[in-house]
């Protein structure tokens, strides 16, 4: 255990702020992504001329979607290492995980959300890849 600052190494990880960090800008992506969304719908539907600026907002949503995917990068990287496995309670056995203690000592709820986020963006990608080789056989089919 570290007493004081100057024993500490270099190395010392604060892996609650890593979460943090990716839980807010997710959570910031999200609400991005829902404004553009809806900026689009009122133009198409209720306000006919935003639609002039379309082309930048679609320009903004592809730029929010490649950080999203730098997110996503490192949430699997904060995660998945060594220090983030030890603090969202991997090692632990099923009489510790379900302690009242260990809930307070690690981090097994933000753990276990961003595992299970990481699982279901792999999930929907994959899912998608299969939708899309589907639509493209049949649109061939059509062709055929």
């Amino acid at each position: 255990m570290i007493s004081e600052e100057k024993e500490s190494l270099g190395t010392d990880i604060d892996v609650s702020e890593d979460f943090d960090f990716i839980l807010q800008n997710l959570f910031v992506i999200c609400a991005v992504l829902n404004v553009s969304q809806l900026y689009q719908l009122l133009g198409i539907f209720v306000f006919h001329k935003m639609l002039y600026l379309r082309f930048w907002v679609s320009r903004a949503n592809k730029c929010v979607l490649m950080y999203g995917l730098f997110i996503y990068g490192l949430l699997n990287y904060y995660r998945y290492r060594e220090a983030g496995k030890i603090c969202s309670g991997d090692y632990l056995s099923s009489e510790e995980w379900y302690d009242e203690t260990a809930s307070k000592n690690y981090l097994i709820y933000q753990g276990s959300l961003l595992k299970y986020y990481s699982r279901f963006i792999v999930l929907a990608v994959i899912v998608s890849a299969l939708m899309i080789s589907y639509v493209l056989k049949q649109m061939l089919s059509i062709f055929n």
